[in-house]
């Protein structure tokens, strides 16, 4: 799995070394300030791929992930190989996804347009107050009774494909006194 750190202005910032190697050829280049979008290109059917590999290199599956948010904002980039042009990623390909997410330091969790979860990271879970067995099907699930119109109200906008990001203030179970 690749991974790439980029600013505000899509420079890099840092990259790992499967990614250097990938796009550079080298996995000692120096990456910071190179632009993201000079690295990777898309052939005619929409797929991308390295520019260093050229139009046959393999094909990218690419993700961001925000890490903070206005001026000075950062992205994280993963990038997977995507052998199946578009299709899914499969079992093996999301237990990887699933065990990069969980070394992010932001907590994440995914959910399905139904609203259901369907992934939870690991600083996901230690904020919510899980442990590893619990299982939550609704975000609503974890949040005191009263807070959870608020929750699902969200998770309905969002899942009909509303891109504006918002905030609201819940409070969580396993914390009811803290918003």
């Amino acid at each position: 799995n690749m991974a790439a750190l980029a600013d505000d202005q899509g420079n890099l910032i840092s990259t790992n070394r499967a990614f250097a190697v990938r796009a550079f050829g080298d996995p000692d280049a120096p990456v910071s300030g190179t632009p993201l979008v000079n690295l990777i290109a898309a052939n005619e059917r929409g797929q991308f791929h390295f520019v260093a590999e050229g139009k046959d290199g393999g094909g990218l599956r690419i993700m961001q992930v925000p890490v903070s948010e206005g001026q000075g904002a950062l992205t994280l980039f993963v990038l997977l190989d995507d052998a199946g042009g578009f299709g899914g990623l499969g079992q093996e390909g999301s237990a990887s996804l699933h065990a990069l997410l969980d070394f992010l330091p932001i907590g994440l969790a995914l959910a399905n347009s139904d609203g259901r979860f369907v992934y939870l990271n690991k600083s996901f879970r230690k904020a919510a107050g899980l442990s590893k067995e619990d299982r939550p099907i609704y975000p609503g699930d974890l949040v005191v009774d009263e807070d959870k119109a608020a929750v699902s109200d969200a998770v309905r906008r969002f899942a009909r494909g509303r891109s504006v990001g918002s905030d609201i203030a819940v409070r969580l179970k396993s914390a009811p006194e803290e918003p």
